[in-house]
């Protein structure tokens, strides 16, 4: 469905990458349209995300922005954002629910709403200092490197109270 919409164009597409593509079968190329397309879409979709978690503002104003999205079509969204913004504003990250949450998306064959869970999780913790214990069990349940993500943090999240 969504790569209906970038079909008109796939051939502008080939034509600028010809080069690229000159030998190359028309699957590869298919895939290889078909990958820029969902990178794209990911990207937008991060970038959406983050405008969205970052103009709350504050903690406060998550009970409003709670309210208006409990009318809201799409579940998986809404609570992703909400995640977004708990990582934005919260002095304690919801460990367990993030974990639940990437089970139900993973369960429910969600890859990009998983993936993108996974990128938020991974760039808080990159910048943020929490229990090593929460560190690891997200990592681990979320297929983070943990190495790396120990090595980032600039701030403990108890200061931005």
């Amino acid at each position: 469905m969504i790569f209906d919409c970038f079909e008109i164009f796939k051939e502008d597409f080939f034509e600028i990458n010809k080069e690229i593509f000159k030998d190359k079968t028309l699957e590869q190329k298919e895939a290889s349209f078909n990958n820029v397309v969902t990178q794209y879409c990911f990207g937008l979709l991060l970038s959406t995300i983050g405008r969205i978690s970052n103009s709350v503002g504050s903690s406060k104003l998550m009970k409003v922005y709670d309210e208006i999205t409990q009318q809201s079509e799409f579940p998986r969204i809404r609570k992703t954002i909400a995640l977004a913004i708990k990582m934005d504003y919260a002095t304690s990250v919801p460990v367990d629910e993030i974990i639940s949450f990437y089970d139900e998306l993973v369960k429910g064959k969600q890859t990009i709403a998983a993936e993108a869970l996974r990128h938020l999780v991974a760039e808080f913790l990159y910048y943020f200092s929490i229990k090593e214990t929460e560190r690891q069990k997200l990592c681990q349940n979320l297929k983070l490197n943990f190495k790396f993500l120990s090595k980032g943090r600039k701030q403990d999240i108890g200061e931005r109270a």
